[in-house]
């Protein structure tokens, strides 16, 4: 089953202040499969579809992001509408340990002042400048084996107009245009295991719906308490959370690249190995973060989109995730 969503997008969130570049400047390390999708381990799913082959049409997606025991010190919310595509194939990626990894490109010698270590279209690791003007929405930057930038299509990006996200009285909405929009939330506010209304009013291009999104539960996992000695060559970690039935990934991010490795939220643990983490922090590293996500969505389904020369009709995935996060420096 094709997917919207991948745990690209949910990567490129949980990455924002990490360093690293990639073929696309706005790009996260990527290599990941598809959040909320029926091969996830123990996705909490509820459904109004009678058709299990019924195919994504769009998300709305509610963060949470924060340390562990505490409130979600970030909340924001995203929605995507189009007809359902296939994830490219990401430069640098590998599985170790059942973990998907993906390296960050390498470059032979230091780039000049004013470039960054890229990697193209070939996968290959360039030193370039960055691109000077912006791609049209639904469309991103590639760089060529020549280091010229060019924008490549990404999608045929719907217009919802306006999605709503309310509970307790308290709401905020998105105006969602061609591609794809986030806004700040801060009401109302995150609360695990609870239940908000989505109202999208539709356009011409995306029919109206409602649904009820429902948030996971909080992890109260360990991350905060990752030792210093994760920066040293060889150990692993295990990260053990609160166990529920929803679907939880757990990353990693380093100097070298990130893993992202699916996990099964009723044995409330996995274990980042030696040889994953390796591959991530590299030597004398200087600092890696740890997150645990875990994700629950709910679906509507019979939403119609009608683009430039096709319709199709599928379903809308309703999604949060709770996040929990940790750095250790040097």
């Amino acid at each position: 089953m094709k997917h919207l969503l991948s745990t690209n997008a949910i990567v490129a969130v949980l990455s924002v202040g990490i360093a690293c570049s990639s073929s696309s400047p706005s790009a996260a390390p990527a290599g990941t499969d598809d959040a909320g999708s029926d091969d996830t381990a123990n996705p909490r799913t509820t459904s109004n579809s009678k058709d299990s082959e019924e195919e994504q049409v769009g998300h709305v997606f509610y963060y949470g992001v924060g340390a562990s025991g505490t409130a979600p010190a970030t909340i924001f919310a995203t929605a995507r509408f189009s007809r359902p595509t296939e994830d490219e194939p990401a430069c640098g990626t590998s599985t170790i340990d059942g973990c998907k990894v993906q390296a960050n490109p390498a470059c032979d010698a230091a780039c000049a002042e004013g470039e960054s270590c890229y990697w193209t279209e070939a996968c290959k690791s360039v030193c370039a400048v960055p691109p000077t003007s912006s791609c049209a929405p639904g469309s991103s930057p590639r760089l060529s084996a020549g280091g010229e930038w060019s924008c490549k299509s990404i999608g045929d990006f719907l217009d919802a107009g306006v999605v709503t996200i309310s509970r307790s009285g308290e709401s905020f909405s998105m105006s969602v245009g061609d591609y794809a929009t986030s806004a700040g939330a801060t009401e109302p506010a995150f609360e695990t295991d609870a239940a908000y209304s989505v109202n999208a009013k539709g356009t011409s291009e995306v029919s109206a719906f409602k649904g009820t999104l429902k948030t996971p539960r909080a992890l109260n996992s360990n991350v905060s308490s990752a030792p210093k000695s994760l920066l040293e060559s060889g150990t692993s970690f295990e990260a053990t959370w609160e166990a529920d039935s929803d679907a939880v990934t757990v990353y990693a991010f380093g100097a070298l690249g990130s893993a992202s490795c699916k996990a099964t939220d009723s044995k409330g643990g996995f274990t980042l190995s030696a040889k994953v983490l390796d591959a991530v922090r590299g030597d004398a590293a200087k600092y890696l973060s740890v997150y645990v996500s875990r994700v629950r969505e709910t679906r509507v389904s019979g939403v119609n989109l009608s683009g430039s020369g096709w319709k199709q009709t599928g379903f809308v995935g309703l999604m949060s995730t709770r996040t929990e996060n940790s750095t250790v420096r040097k």
